[in-house]
């Protein structure tokens, strides 16, 4: 409602701040790695970066490969921020601004972002259990790039690159 003069005007904005509710609950950030984007450049043959994330993730024991969670702790770690996130996205979509669907899409790619790079950190920088001396040895005397890292989780870092977010209907 503006004033001027004695002349009163007043703008019903209820419409659009319901269509920005309505298209902030439909949609939902997914952090990982996509099937689609989850390609590999080496001599791992048929798997990808999503199974050997989950892999990594959940352990495989009948392969002697313990879990080393990075994915679910780290956004299970930052939800509050993501809450936060979450709250001032919605206050925006809620104010009846201009532009407040478009604050629908910067919000949620801020909290897949927010999210995506808090995963990357805990692979670089997690406390996992140590590589067996047998994986350490198979990256020294690879005949194709041999590595001489014993950082689990980080081989070539394709996995870590592969972390993102994607933005889907609900």
């Amino acid at each position: 409602m503006s004033k001027r003069g004695n002349i009163e005007t007043r703008i019903d904005i209820v419409d659009d701040v319901l269509k920005s509710i309505q298209a902030l609950a439909k949609r939902q950030v997914l952090v990982g790695v996509p099937s689609d984007t989850a390609g590999r450049e080496d001599e791992n043959g048929p798997i990808n970066n999503a199974a050997i994330g989950y892999i990594l993730e959940t352990g495989a024991p009948e392969r002697n490969l313990p879990a080393r969670p990075f994915l679910v702790p780290t956004i299970l770690k930052i939800r509050g921020d993501l809450a936060k996130r979450a709250r001032i996205t919605l206050t925006r979509v809620t104010s009846g601004k201009p532009g407040a669907q478009q604050e629908v899409s910067r919000g949620l790619g801020g909290i897949g972002l927010l999210a995506a790079n808090a995963v990357k950190t805990t692979i670089n920088t997690g406390n996992f259990a140590p590589l067996a001396a047998s994986t350490i040895y198979r990256r020294q005397n690879r005949k194709k790039a041999p590595r001489s890292g014993e950082k689990p989780l980080i081989d070539t870092g394709q996995l870590r690159n592969s972390i993102t977010y994607v933005i889907r209907g609900k």
